[in-house]
């Protein structure tokens, strides 16, 4: 993704969920913060792995789409705790 080279933004517009305009020295990215209340109950994460899923499927059908980044195969970081 690049160095950081910037302080990331919070941009507005969703209702559950942060979002973050994060520029770095290769891209600008939005980063969104999952509500970790909302992200316990194992359905919403299944339908959030399940949408970015069909938002890939829709780009490789030429689709018009942006789907999130997979980081080890994985849409969803999960950051390791003492962080």
């Amino acid at each position: 993704m690049g160095l950081l080279s910037g302080v990331p933004e919070q941009i507005f517009g969703g209702f559950l969920h942060r979002m973050y305009r994060v520029t770095t020295n290769q891209a600008e990215y939005a980063v969104k913060a999952l509500n970790p209340q909302l992200m316990r109950k194992e359905a919403v994460m299944n339908n959030m792995i399940a949408a970015e899923k069909v938002a890939m499927l829709a780009r490789s059908q030429g689709v018009n789409a942006l789907s999130a980044l997979l980081n080890e195969g994985s849409c969803i970081f999960e950051p390791t705790q003492g962080r």
